[in-house]
């Protein structure tokens, strides 16, 4: 997945994500985004202006086993 904000750009594998809060109005995210991150098993939120949630997608296919990530791939929240 490719993170981008006006002081840098970021990517981080889609299989380590396990939920996703969309907290701004002005934020655009493509619907095969969306669908790579459910398929994934990633939960995505979506907050109101107020910045509670509204709504959330779902993994509705939830007979397979969440992947793991090794060492190598895995990330931090602070090295975004």
């Amino acid at each position: 997945m490719f993170i981008e904000s006006e002081i840098r750009q970021s990517t981080i594998p889609v299989e380590v994500i396990g939920i996703i809060v969309l907290d701004n109005p002005e934020i655009y995210i493509s619907l095969p985004a969306i669908n790579l991150l459910i398929e994934n098993n990633a939960s995505v939120i979506i907050c109101m202006k107020n910045h509670l949630p509204i709504g959330m997608f779902l993994n509705l296919n939830s007979h397979h086993k969440r992947r793991t990530a090794d060492n190598g791939t895995k990330y931090r929240v602070s090295n975004l």
